[in-house]
């Protein structure tokens, strides 16, 4: 049998036992950990303790992690959690040689990453120490002198109550009194703090104040309280959910006039369910307009970026009001034109001003880019909600995002796992093919050796042993260049998108809006044109009506097949000013109407098509092809 080499004298501090109480901190098994050298058996203290005699090894879960000399070379499922067996005996080898500076026993595998600090200790001796240890990134841990701390505005209150267990706390900052990023008010002891981590899980840790995820969950991390990536304790528990399944099996009719009787129930009889669609999320996130408040937008075309930005930084504008849109080419509203344009197409014109704006990189599909001044001023923010709010009032599907950035808003950015496709950088693309294409440890260190000051420079660098420790290499790279580099855009354009609920409809309804943001609009059928468009007449004959919609109908058919000199997208974008159907539809539904001795013109603002009769179908495919090729041209 294996015993440890040390048993550091180790008294259990207070905060372990308001975790879990002794009772329920059985030892199952007499082996020490090799790092720490308890034998102590609790998940909630140390993390899971596992012994595997085939490799003569003994482990706490948290020791193994936040060993400072290890690094998961493996795949997440590989040898021990990832940890490759010859990497774990190196560093129990490295810890043998290291003092811990408050038992002062040896092992101590846990060192703080502050510059200059030579503090070693060992995990148990840590936390009653109340050093910080941080589960997430890199793993970093910090020693009792240099541990974050939480700086906060001076509170009017002297004490406040813990929202978890309601006992009063003195309102100031420290190991063990914690304060929510998101909210004035909100205190916790870390103890119930972590108790809480430990049981709801990464998807349902959340202030309990104001019930933010995102921003919580990153200063709670920072500030050392583990957060494991598992489901809540109780979606875990056998048939937790198993009364919510059952189906009420008795109609309660007044007058029941089943011949079967009330208990009666059809066995083959399928009830249909209507599935969702983001068309309805959008309806009724609309419903939060104002109709009694109107807000006016001035927009010069010719700076539409510059100008639309002015107007959404203006302190009058209100992004649940009704918004009404006036192109011009002056800038004072006193020279404008009255007449409204089309909001559908300012915001199809708006998308693609984002799309080629500074704030995004990439080709096709984009990224977010790193653009200081921009930050500064606030643009990602604006982006964010100049994107939910032509979501909500009838602007094109984006269809720029890329596939990590819509994870992104999904899930926590840091777990997310970018491409090399999500490079713009050239020379960085370049840096990590070449990392990448190392088949031997000896060209893997030559390119090491020649990004050094670059790898160095991104805290990208890591310990090279084998040719697999590229993989790790270029994880860092990509996660660094594409996520961590552009982390407080990312956040302000995330805070922009939450205008009206939309990043909340979003997560909730994923594959709905990746259609949207990802993938783009559909391709324009004939059939979905002739189903699109409401046709009306005004004093036409019968056979003025049918033989108009046949002309609009063949129209249609032939533009499809490619037979006319428009396309199908050019008729919609000349009626609507769109050459795609947004995804909350148009308000109003587009329309076409006949009329004897009409001009052919579009009137944009309210989606109608104004067509003269024709007496053939050649003159009035001549007479679309020239309206049409007139405008765009134009335009």
């Amino acid at each position: 049998m294996h015993k440890a080499e040390h048993q550091c004298s180790f008294e259990i501090p207070e905060y372990f036992r308001s975790i879990c109480k002794p009772n329920e901190c059985c030892c199952r098994s007499s082996l020490a950990c090799m790092f720490c050298g308890l034998s102590d058996d609790c998940t909630e203290r140390f993390g899971e303790k596992k012994t595997y005699p085939e490799h003569d090894l003994t482990l706490h879960y948290y020791c193994l992690l936040l060993s400072s000399g290890i690094w998961q070379r493996g795949k997440e499922n590989e040898e021990i959690y990832g940890f490759l067996v010859c990497d774990i005996k190196k560093e129990i080898n490295r810890a043998k040689k290291l003092m811990c500076g408050l038992c002062k026993n040896r092992g101590a595998s846990i060192g703080c990453v502050f510059p200059k600090c030579r503090r070693s200790f060992h995990y148990p001796c840590g936390v009653k120490k109340e050093c910080i240890f941080q589960f997430t990134g890199s793993f970093r841990s910090y020693c009792w002198e240099h541990r974050p701390v939480q700086k906060i505005v001076s509170s009017q209150a002297d004490s406040s109550p813990c929202t978890i267990c309601l006992e009063h706390i003195s309102n100031v900052p420290s190991y063990n009194v914690l304060h929510g990023p998101c909210c004035k008010t909100s205190w916790f002891h870390r103890n119930c703090l972590q108790r809480q981590a430990l049981s709801a899980g990464l998807f349902f840790f959340r202030c309990t104040v104001c019930n933010n995820r995102d921003k919580f969950q990153k200063e709670m991390l920072r500030m050392g309280i583990h957060i494991p990536e598992r489901d809540a304790s109780w979606e875990l528990e056998e048939n937790a959910f198993q009364e919510l399944l059952v189906r009420y099996q008795r109609c309660d009719a007044k007058k029941c006039v089943c011949r079967g009787g009330r208990e009666y129930n059809d066995p083959e009889r399928h009830i249909p369910t209507q599935e969702r669609t983001i068309l309805d999320i959008l309806h009724n996130l609309r419903l939060q307009i104002n109709t009694d408040s109107v807000c006016t937008m001035l927009i010069q075309r010719e700076t539409l970026w510059e100008s639309s930005i002015e107007c959404f930084q203006n302190s009058k504008f209100c992004p649940s009001g009704t918004l009404r849109v006036k192109f011009t080419k002056h800038k004072f509203r006193k020279e404008c034109k009255q007449s409204n344009g089309s909001l559908s197409e300012y915001f199809g014109l708006l998308l693609n001003a984002i799309r080629s704006s500074p704030l995004l990189e990439g080709s096709e599909h984009k990224n977010i880019a790193l653009n200081f001044e921009a930050l500064q001023d606030k643009l990602y923010y604006e982006a964010g909600r100049m994107v939910a709010l032509a979501l909500i009032h009838g602007g094109p599907a984006p269809g720029f995002f890329s596939q990590t950035l819509f994870r992104c808003l999904l899930y926590d950015p840091q777990l997310v796992l970018p491409s090399v496709e999500d490079v713009a950088d050239p020379n960085v693309v370049q840096a990590i093919l070449t990392i990448q294409s190392c088949q031997r440890l000896g060209m893997l260190k030559s390119a090491v050796d020649h990004y050094f000051d670059y790898l160095q420079k991104t805290g990208s660098l890591c310990l090279v042993q084998t040719v697999r420790d590229r993989d790790l290499l270029v994880k860092q790279l990509l996660s660094y260049h594409v996520i961590r580099r552009v982390q407080q855009p990312l956040e302000s354009f995330k805070q922009g998108l939450m205008t009206l609920g939309v990043l909340e409809k979003i997560q909730a309804h994923p594959t709905l809006f990746w259609s949207a943001l990802v993938l783009g609009p559909e391709k324009l059928t004939a059939k979905a044109m002739a189903d699109l468009f409401t046709v009306t007449y005004t004093g036409l004959s019968a056979k003025q009506q049918s033989d108009a919609l046949g002309f609009w109908v063949d129209y249609l058919e032939d533009t499809e097949e490619g037979t006319t000199a428009s396309s199908l997208e050019d008729i919609l974008n000349f009626a609507t000013g769109l050459p795609s159907i947004p995804p909350a539809g148009f308000d109003p539904w587009p329309s076409v109407r006949f009329r004897n001795k009409a001009s052919l013109k579009a009137r944009k603002n309210i989606h109608c098509l104004e067509l003269p009769v024709c007496s053939s179908y050649s003159d009035f495919t001549d007479n679309m092809n020239k309206a049409i090729c007139k405008v765009l041209c134009k335009a």
